[in-house]
């Protein structure tokens, strides 16, 4: 599922609703690509994009190349698994990848983090952050606004695109790209990283 923004902070909500779709995985895709934070770009070294997932039920959230189009993971299949696309997935807290040569399955990925899927019935909700270093192809993630790490894999050099898939049916995500205030500080990282390159 492709949608288009009509600006960069564009809030949307999305969910698994309909009973045909219980039992497959649901991936949406944004449209335009990723762009630096106004804030990243004033500041010169810091080309920053970064936005917050909001998850209640399974999910994985993260990247894909702009462009780049797969039958198979054109809307089944989560992020990390197929095509080029790097992912956080709640089920297991682990980092997914594939460099465009992955088979089915999402074989490559690596520990990175705690498992963050939430339940239904106890109305919980998980926000996932995914920051992304335009100058440096390095990316991160934050869980509920606390910073979970760089991630430890080479990108391939591209041009992303925000990504998240939800797991089963009744899975719901909110996806906000600056329209709201983020959870994790993302201007006191930005100035951090600009004092860390001076």
């Amino acid at each position: 599922v492709l949608w288009k923004m009509e600006s960069k902070t564009e809030f949307s909500e999305w969910s698994i609703e309909d009973p045909e779709l219980r039992n497959i995985f649901l991936t949406f895709r944004a449209r335009p690509h990723l762009r630096p934070m106004e804030l990243s770009e004033t500041l010169g070294d810091s080309d920053v994009s970064y936005f917050e997932v909001r998850v209640r039920g399974g999910a994985s959230v993260g990247i894909e190349v702009d462009g780049e189009s797969s039958v198979l993971f054109e809307s089944y299949a989560h992020i990390g698994w197929l095509s080029t696309s790097y992912g956080y997935h709640s089920d297991d807290g682990r980092f997914h990848w594939s460099d465009n040569n992955n088979a089915w399955g999402g074989e490559q990925n690596a520990e990175y983090g705690e498992p963050w899927e939430t339940f239904h019935n106890r109305g919980d909700d998980c926000v996932i952050g995914c920051g992304f270093h335009h100058d440096t192809y390095e990316m991160f993630f934050t869980k509920n606004g606390k910073f979970q790490g760089m991630v430890d894999h080479s990108l391939v050099r591209a041009r992303y695109r925000a990504a998240f898939a939800l797991h089963k049916h009744g899975d719901r995500a909110e996806i906000n790209f600056g329209s709201k205030p983020f959870l994790f500080d993302i201007e006191e990282y930005c100035y951090k990283m600009e004092d860390d390159d001076l």
